[in-house]
Parts: structure tokens; sequence; C-alpha cells
């Protein structure tokens, strides 16, 4: 390969970097060697805000890397490396750490090594001793197939908040069908997933998807600016609001029978949604001639 760019990333660094960027307080718990790139992903880390402690792996494989070659046209073909990244074991949890945050994110492309996953769930039991949330991404499809039973277990036990794709969790729970899967995660996980803790996979352009395909007029997804709920606490467009649950509402628009026909799919796929309906006049635009 020609000449590059170098610089300091991994899909959990990116976005804790991401997060203290936008003026949210984060610390990183990740394992580098300790070599040249290590040092330099520490420093770099640190720049950005973050709290970075973990201590660097002594003696065993250098700090991982990914080479990664984009053409004209912005195809990207990656050469991975995960070096020192899968030596991450229970050892380098940080309790005190973990304990004070309010959400532990867990990065699903990790979770190969059996250190690793017993790691992943002393942080989740960490974090619940101290009465924390727990989130995890499952990554990507190929991780979920490689890990499918371990994953359901540690988000059964361990996850109140998930990310995932339509891909991701219909390979977790083995089905084709999306609300199918829903209906899954939401059974079979702590907390049955409600309240901060629903399942994000892109949940309202499925709900627009399915609006289109059963013939409805219309739909529009609006994001809450500023408001509160029930609980009484005041939530606004900022990072840590937003981790809080800031709401988007989905408005849509059909005669009433054709409406209350799509409601059970609404239901199915948010049981915990607030449903309200209404009637509207619509004033269609005048033609000019």
């Amino acid at each position: 390969m020609g000449s590059g760019l170098e610089a300091s990333g991994g899909s959990a660094a990116n976005t804790i970097a991401g997060i203290a960027s936008l003026g949210g307080k984060a610390a990183y718990i990740g394992k580098v060697a300790d070599d040249l790139l290590g040092k330099v992903f520490a420093h770099d880390m640190r720049a950005t805000g973050v709290r970075y402690d973990t201590q660097p792996l002594k003696d065993g494989p250098a700090t991982a890397r990914c080479l990664i070659l984009v053409t004209p046209d912005a195809q990207r073909t990656m050469s991975t490396f995960l070096g020192a990244s899968v030596e991450f074991q229970p050892g380098d949890v940080d309790r005190d750490l973990v304990a004070s945050a309010q959400v532990t994110y867990l990065e699903g492309y990790l979770f190969d090594r059996p250190l690793a996953k017993e790691a992943f769930r002393q942080a989740g039991a960490i974090a619940h001793q101290a009465g924390r949330k727990v989130s995890l991404t499952l990554s990507d499809p190929f991780c979920v197939d490689r890990h499918r039973a371990d994953f359901r277990d540690l988000i059964r036990g361990h996850v109140d908040i998930l990310f995932a794709n339509e891909a991701e969790i219909c390979s977790l729970y083995e089905t084709k069908d999306f609300d199918q899967a829903a209906t899954a995660v939401r059974l079979y996980t702590r907390r049955h997933l409600r309240g901060v803790g629903e399942l994000l996979t892109g949940l309202q352009a499925v709900l627009l998807e399915r609006a289109r395909e059963a013939g409805l007029a219309g739909a529009t997804v609006w994001r809450a600016i500023e408001g509160f709920s029930a609980g009484g606490h005041l939530r606004a467009d900022r990072l840590p609001d937003l981790a809080r649950g800031l709401p988007l509402v989905v408005e849509i628009i059909d005669g009433d029978a054709a409406v209350s026909a799509f409601l059970p799919t609404v239901r199915a796929l948010a049981p915990g949604a607030l449903l309200t309906s209404e009637a509207v006049h619509l004033e269609r635009p005048t033609e000019v001639a």
C-alpha cells in the first residue's frame, strides 16, 4: 500500500472519544501493548479528554492495528490484527470506575476469548451492584454467529441497553423475521429492556417501512427537543439527556379504519410505547394554474 494516514481508533474507542468530544464525561478500558503504537493510542485517548488507565501488556502480542484501503468510490478493504486487545481479562476491569459510571458500554467485537467473556460478566455484575446500567453492541452478525449462546446468556443476565441492527438481532434469535426477534429479546432479557433499555435497532425505520408496506397515506418521525413525562425529569437535546431516552414521535396519517388496522403492528414492535389518536381535518393544497 502507498502512503496513508495514521490515527488511533477502534470501534469502542471511537464511540468513547465521540462522547468526550460532545462534552460527555467518559473513560475507556482496553488493552494495548507496551510499544510505540500503544503509547500513541494512550496519548491520543487522553488528549480527547477520555480517562484511560489500563496497564499495557508487557509480554505478548503487539498493539492491535488495522490497515484500511479505500478506493476512489469509497469502498473499503480492512485487514485487522487484534494483537494485545484480545488479552483483555477480568484483572483489567477497574471496579471503582465501572461502579461510578452511569452506563458501562461493552463492545461485541471483543467477545471472543473466555477471559474476555468473564470480564464482561464481571463488569456487568459490578455495574448492577452499584445500581448502574450496562449496554452492549452486538457489533456484527459474524460475532453473533460465533458466540450466539454466550451472547444470549450475557444479555439475559447483564444487559439493560442493547444496540443491534436488524441482521444482528435476527441472527441472535435465529429468525429472518424482525418482529419475532424483537419479541424474543424483550421476553428473554434483563428487565425486558424497557424504559432506558429499549431495543435500539432503528425501530422508527422499521415502523416506517411497515407503514409503507401497509399502504398507509403517510408517516413522519419527529425528534423531541425538550420536555418531561410522568417521572417529572426535564429532558433536552443534549448528549447526557439523549442517553436517558429523549423520545421520538412517529406520526402516521390515514383514515380511521386503516390506522386502527395498523395498531397491532405498532404494539408488537413497541409494546411500551404511548399511543394517541385524534381526528384531523386535511386541507389539500390548491392547484396553481
